[in-house]
């Protein structure tokens, strides 16, 4: 923010603050709702599953459903990780990837 220069006025002694520019939202990410969305689905679609109160037609819909679902988000979590591994060259353009530590990886350490 900056203050904007103006005359003293006596009935409005501060100074005025005139925002700069607004910084815009992030657009939203298709992709990312998309996985959210189906993910969200697949949970829901275990835990019928798992109640086990399912007629067998019916479970083995949901459980092809599940399956379509699993292969969707497993493909866009692959297209994520390439996305990644393309943000994060150095300056040469050679990949910097290393590791991410799991939990179990940092208690042997």
């Amino acid at each position: 923010m900056r203050v904007a220069k103006s005359r003293y006025n006596a009935a409005f002694p501060f100074p005025v603050i005139v925002p700069r520019r607004a910084l815009p939202m992030p657009a939203k990410n298709p992709k990312l709702d998309q996985f959210e969305s189906q993910l969200a689905e697949l949970e829901r679609l275990v835990k019928v599953l798992e109640a086990g109160d399912t007629p067998l037609d019916e479970a083995v819909k949901h459980f092809e459903r599940g399956m379509d679902l699993s292969r969707s988000c497993e493909k866009l979590l692959q297209q994520a990780e390439l996305r990644v591994q393309q943000l994060s060259r150095d300056v040469d353009g050679q990949e910097q990837l290393s590791d991410m530590a799991t939990p179990d990886q940092d208690s042997d350490s």
